[in-house]
This record gives structure tokens, C-alpha cells and sequence, in this order.
């Protein structure tokens, strides 16, 4: 039985997105995003690196950051879910959001949804 969303941790969440990556969708992107995800004290950082067709992950500060995405877990976990959606959660200040707009508006359509 696969496991729910919440049963996930992070690194299963983040490794999820690197799997669904669409190389045909993403076409000459290059970017490199990085996910600031916030439980209590602690802040986990995850970061997406998409060049040439490739989706490649790693973790903690890295130079050459274009976007960076904080959120708390517990909306990360809706946002992933579908529970809540991306413009919702950034308007709401449930997302903040540091650079490249136009990296956020494409991040959405270069995974392919499950």
C-alpha cells in the first residue's frame, strides 16, 4: 500500500518531485530552486536544480539560488496534497516567496501530476 501524503517525510516528498519531473514540459529551463521548510525551530532546506532536461535534488544553503519558497510543513503538506493551492497560499502569506516570479509560475507545470 503506498503511503498518504502525511506519512511521507520530507525527503520522500522532495525525492516524489524529482521522479515527476517532466523533462518535455520543463524544455531549456534552467533554474535552481530552492524550499524552505519551516517545523517550529527547525528549517529544512531543499533545494531543485533543473538544467538540460534533468531535475536533481540536494539539501542545505547553496549559492546561485533564483527563487526560494518558505513555508510551514503543515501547509507544504497541504500545498502537495492539493488541499491548498499555490496563488491561495501566497496571497495568504502561507507561502513567501524570494525572486524569480516567472521560475514560480513554471514550477507548477514542469511535474507531472499522480
Amino acid at each position: 500500500m503506498e503511503k498518504g501524503i502525511n506519512e511521507l517525510t520530507l525527503d520522500e516528498i522532495f525525492e516524489g518531485m524529482v521522479t515527476a519531473f517532466d523533462p518535455q514540459a520543463a524544455g531549456n529551463w534552467d533554474t535552481l530552486i530552492q524550499f524552505r521548510i519551516i517545523n517550529g525551530e527547525k528549517s529544512n532546506i531543499y533545494n531543485l536544480a533543473i538544467k538540460n532536461g534533468t531535475c536533481t535534488l540536494s539539501k542545505g544553503e547553496v549559492d546561485g539560488v533564483k527563487l526560494t519558497i518558505t513555508m510551514n510543513e503543515k501547509d507544504f503538506r497541504a500545498l502537495v496534497k492539493g488541499e491548498l493551492r499555490g496563488e491561495v497560499a501566497y496571497m495568504s502569506g502561507k507561502m513567501r516567496v524570494r525572486g524569480s516570479m516567472n521560475d514560480l509560475f513554471r514550477l507548477n507545470s514542469a511535474f507531472k501530476k499522480k
